[in-house]
This record gives C-alpha cells, sequence and structure tokens, in this order.
C-alpha cells in the first residue's frame, strides 16, 4: 500500500531532521568535553552523500544485454539499488564506529586513534574489560549503539527521499536547498573565522589511518638504517660497564608512571608525599638518588613498546617498529649486559600467555606468571602482587652464593590500570612468597571497586597505587637489595583516563645507589638530585637512555668511540 502523499516541504523538514541527527554522532568529537559544542553541531557532508544518493537511483539501472545480468535483468532492477543504499549507509556506520574507536583512544590513553597500533591491542584490551561484564557491556555498548543508530538513521533518510523527494523537480529542488545550506555555513563560518559549521570529520580521521598505515615502509627504512650503523652493537663485553662489575642491576618498570604523578593537581600531594618519605627513608639507608625526565613514546598503554624503546636506543612507538625492531637484531641492554657478563633475568608477573619476543631480547630466564606460581587471590587486573614477584626472585635468583651479577628487568604491575583494590604491603618478606602466596588471602581479602565515571575518583586509585608501589620500591632497595647494587627506577607512560589531552607525555627515571661515585656519572649525564622534577627540567627520548647508561658506567677515560657524549644542559636530543 502507497504511503500517502506528503509535501515537498514536509519531506525536506523530515530529511534535515535526519541528516542533524546523524550528524550528532558522525561529528562525535574525540573528547567528551567537546560534546554539544558548535563544532559537534557541523553539518556532515557524509551524512547528506548517503542520504541523497537514493536521489540519483530513484528508479534503479537500465540493465542491457552483455552487461553480465543480463539473465535476470528485472531483479538486478530490484535489488542493486537498495544493495548500493544499504552499503552506504554501512560505511557510514563504519565511519561511526572509527570515531567512537578515537574517542575510546582518547579516553584511555590520551592520543588519537592509531589503527596501525590499536588493532593489535584488541586483544589486551578484552583481557582488562572481561573480567568486569558491566564495564565490557557498557564500552560495546557505547561503541557499537552509536553505529547501528546511524546505520538505522541514514537508511530512514534514503527511504524519506525515495519516497517523498523525487519525480519532477524534487530531486533538483532537495539538491539546491542542501546544498545551498552547506555552502552558506562555510560562507559564515570564513567570515567569523571559526571554520564553519560543515565538517567532514570522519572522512578526514580516516584518510588519516590511512596515511598512518602508508607511513609503515618508511618506518622500517629508518629502523633498518638505525639497526645498520649501531656502534653499541661491536662493543667488546670488556669495554662495557666497567663501573658496575660485580654489581646487580635492577631496572624497574613501574607502571603508569608519568609526569602527572608529579604535577597534576589531584595526585601530586599524595605521591609527593610518598616520595618524601622515599627520599628520608633511602638517605638513612645511605643511598644518594638522581632523577630526570624521559620522553616516553606512549601514553596511556602499551607498555612494551616503552621498554623496547628504553632497551633498544630505538623509538618505538607503534607495533610494527617494535616487531620491526626485534626481528631485525637490534642491539639491547639485555644483550650489552649478557655479552658484559651479567646473568639477565625478565621479572615479568603479567605475561599469562607465550612471550615470543623473549627469545629476542636473549634473557637468560624469564619469570613470567606461569613461573611464579602464584596461588593467591587477584587484586584486580594485576593477578600477582609485586611483592610477591619480588620475593620469588630474590629466593631463585639473588640468593645464591656463587652466582654472577644479576641485570633484573621487572615490570611492575600493581600501578596498572584499573587500579583496583591493593594488595597489603607485609612487612615479613618470607612470607609474601610462602605457599604460592597464600597468605594473601588472609591478610586483607581484595574488595570489589565498581567502574567510577568521575576522573577524580581514578586519580585518587591511581595515586593510592603509586603510593604503594613507590613504598616496595623504599622497601626493597634498604631490605632486600645487595650492597653495592644499583637500582634503576622508570615510569613507562603516563596513566590512562586521567591524563588531559595537552599534559606531556614524560616520565620520571630514577637513579639509586649507595656508591657516591657512580651516582655523580649519572649526574655528570643532566640527571638532578632527590627524587622530585621540576616540571620545566629538561627531557630527553627514552630512546637515549641505552647509550647513556654505557657513557655514564664506562671508565672515566677515554670515552666509548662512537657513542656521543651529552652535556648538561643539552636538549638530550636522540642521536641514535
Amino acid at each position: 500500500m502507497r504511503p500517502p502523499p506528503t509535501s515537498f516541504a514536509a519531506g525536506l523538514a523530515r530529511l534535515l531532521l535526519v541528516w542533524i541527527l546523524a550528524g550528532l554522532l558522525v561529528n562525535m568529537p574525540a573528547r567528551f568535553d567537546a560534546w554539544f559544542t558548535p563544532a559537534h553541531f557541523r553539518l556532515s557532508v557524509e551524512v547528506a552523500a548517503v542520504t541523497l544518493l537514493a536521489l540519483a537511483l530513484p528508479g534503479g539501472f537500465p540493465v542491457t544485454r552483455g552487461s553480465g545480468l543480463a539473465r535476470s535483468p528485472a531483479r538486478a532492477e530490484r535489488w542493486l539499488p537498495g544493495f548500493l543504499l544499504r552499503l552506504a549507509a554501512a560505511g557510514l556506520a563504519a565511519l561511526v564506529l572509527l570515531r567512537g574507536a578515537d574517542l575510546v583512544a582518547h579516553a584511555a590513553a590520551g592520543r588519537p586513534l592509531d589503527l596501525g597500533r590499536d588493532l593489535y591491542l584488541m586483544p589486551a584490551l578484552w583481557d582488562v574489560l572481561a573480567g568486569d561484564p558491566a564495564r565490557l557491556a557498557a564500552v560495546l555498548g557505547f561503541w557499537i549503539l552509536p553505529a547501528v543508530a546511524v546505520y538505522l538513521l541514514a537508511r530512514r533518510g534514503q527511504i524519506l527521499a525515495r519516497r517523498h523527494l523525487t519525480g519532477g523537480r524534487r530531486p533538483a529542488m532537495t539538491v539546491a536547498v542542501l546544498g545551498g545550506m552547506l555552502a552558506l555555513g562555510q560562507v559564515v563560518g570564513a567570515a567569523s573565522q571559526t571554520g564553519g559549521p560543515v565538517g567532514a570529520g570522519a572522512l578526514r580521521l580516516a584518510a588519516f589511518q590511512a596515511d598512518a598505515l602508508k607511513a609503515r615502509a618508511r618506518i622500517e627504512a629508518e629502523l633498518a638504517a638505525a639497526v645498520a650503523d649501531d656502534p653499541a652493537a661491536h662493543l667488546p663485553g670488556p669495554a662495557l660497564f666497567p663501573r658496575l662489575r660485580g654489581r646487580d642491576v635492577n631496572l624497574f618498570f613501574m607502571e603508569s608512571y608519568g609526569w602527572s604523578a608529579h604535577h597534576d593537581p589531584r595526585i601530586r600531594d599524595a605521591v609527593g608525599r610518598r616520595l618524601a618519605d622515599l627520599g628520608h627513608r633511602l638517605d638513612a639507608a645511605g643511598f644518594r638518588v638522581v632523577s630526570g625526565w624521559l620522553d616516553s613514546p606512549v601514553v596511556g598503554g602499551q607498555s612494551w613498546l616503552a621498554h623496547g624503546t628504553l632497551l633498544s636506543g630505538l623509538t618505538l612507538d607503534r607495533q610494527r617498529a617494535y616487531d620491526y625492531a626485534l626481528s631485525a637484531g637490534r642491539t639491547t641492554l639485555v644483550d650489552l649486559f649478557g655479552r658484559a657478563g651479567w646473568r639477565t633475568v625478565a621479572l615479568m608477573p603479567a605475561i599469562r600467555e607465550t612471550w615470543p619476543e623473549a627469545a629476542a631480547f636473549g634473557y637468560d630466564r624469564v619469570m613470567d606468571a606461569a613461573a611464579l606460581d602464584y596461588r593467591g587471590p587477584a587484586f584486580g587486573w594485576p593477578t600477582v602482587p609485586d611483592q610477591y614477584a619480588l620475593d620469588r626472585y630474590a629466593a631463585e635468583e639473588q640468593a645464591p652464593v656463587d652466582r654472577p651479577p644479576l641485570f633484573l628487568e621487572f615490570a611492575m604491575i600493581t600501578s596498572h590500570h584499573p587500579w583496583g583494590p591493593l594488595p597489603p604491603l607485609l612487612d615479613d618478606w618470607s612470607m609474601a612468597g610462602a605457599a604460592g602466596g597464600r597468605i594473601f588471602e588472609t591478610a586483607a581479602p581484595p574488595e570489589g571497586q565498581p567502574f567510577a565515571r568521575d576522573t577524580a575518583v581514578w586519580a585518587e586509585r591511581y595515586a593510592n597505587a603509586l603510593d604503594y608501589t613507590l613504598a616496595l620500591v623504599g622497601r626493597w632497595a634498604v631490605e632486600r637489595m645487595p650492597e653495592n647494587a644499583l637500582l634503576i627506577v622508570v615510569g613507562d607512560h603516563q596513566p590512562p583516563l586521567v591524563t588531559p589531552a595537552d599534559a606531556p607525555h614524560s616520565v620520571p627515571i630514577h637513579v639509586i645507589a649507595r656508591d657516591a661515585g657512580l651516582i655523580r656519572a649519572f649526574q655528570a649525564e643532566g640527571l638532578t638530585p632527590g627524587l622530585t622534577l621540576a616540571a620545566e627540567a629538561p627531557v630527553r627520548p627514552m630512546a637515549a637512555w641505552r647509550d647513556l647508561m654505557i657513557r655514564a658506567t664506562r671508565d672515566a677515560v677515554p670515552p666509548v668511540a662512537g657513542l656521543p657524549s651529552v652535556a648538561p644542559g643539552d636538549s638530550f636530543e636522540n642521536r641514535s
């Protein structure tokens, strides 16, 4: 039954309403604070194109013999226009999915979406969300429902156009009215220097993703040149780290420890008190400390890219670069310490599946979740308390008397988002690793924490997690670490959710040892005394740390050939 006749003005008004509603979804800003601003209400070129396509296909396509469709021309005329319209609406929905993914990337990682790196993160994101069905449902609903809605709106607009705006001069009049609105919006915007109310932001986002994928070949060429021209790759073992001979070297990556911990007003007071307490504790135990800022290649997540950057001396800001650097055999700090006679151990309590990259890094041993055999309760997403992991490492690797010096890389996880309930910090270390960590079941049973919608709540949880982790670092240095060992504590990236879009990507690095001469060597490389850092202090690339370690721990003279020096006060640009 045919619908009742509708006036041109009524049909056009309905189409305009669909255009505006669908445009709100297609123009979805990447940050929540930009929603329902003038930019959000811009007229969407994408929605106009998809709906007006219906006017270009009012009666189907003429089908002639020899076209490949001659066997059933009537059927082709029926389904082909409808198929193209549905395909166009699905393409618009795909752009909204892309918009939603960009919003999630900004909210969780403080950066734009990058499909080249973020597709690799989908299993990790699922792993974090799967433990909370309500949160998983909320994220999936928030991501998928707008795309479904825009598909239905686009189809509704196409149906309105085909039913009420075809025939006679109506298609031309519709195009003229909508085109005039787009042109007028651009003229008004240009005159007011606001950019105008017309936008094609979703298409620009798609184009950005395409350009990022094209950049892969260029990145690989640059990495290949850096791997081929690496002076450190040819240094003999006896020339490496002479100031550290016979000492254990502990490299702790402190999860989500970034600039915000020191300078975000929601976080800095709590963390500042813990840093002050830690400084007094270290000073009383005879330690000296110097600190600096490193520019992390990532923000909000992908910790392994930061680890790989610091270890390899290459800026690995995406998965493709990380994979290439490892497969090409880039010389890392792990390689160098192993070549110089250290036993290299990776303490990785968060790794619960096969980790093929371990072979490329060349560790003598990997203590992952399976090797740690933790049988206590999980505290949120981190399933193994850091104190338990350290106690197992101390018992199995550090305790033997007749052993070589150890190079430990420890990926701490207590401060990993989503900052759930914290494990207790046990006074008796021997209890932490006993019976597979069963002590944690009785000491303080973890309590669930609901998903917070207020960033202030996330900031408080983040500060609490850092407070615990820094306290553990102090306990380890004073109570369990060998007398002459070197401890390096470095953040991997800024935290998710609580990092503003305009915040620096800087992370602190602290060098801790009782040997004043060794600390002075790092200070000569531009690090400053103490645990606190000024916001305006110099920032060096994280990739510069590998060569800095070689320089700071060499004999006083001569300098290592081929490795550039960095003078205090230099801008610390990456010279690798």
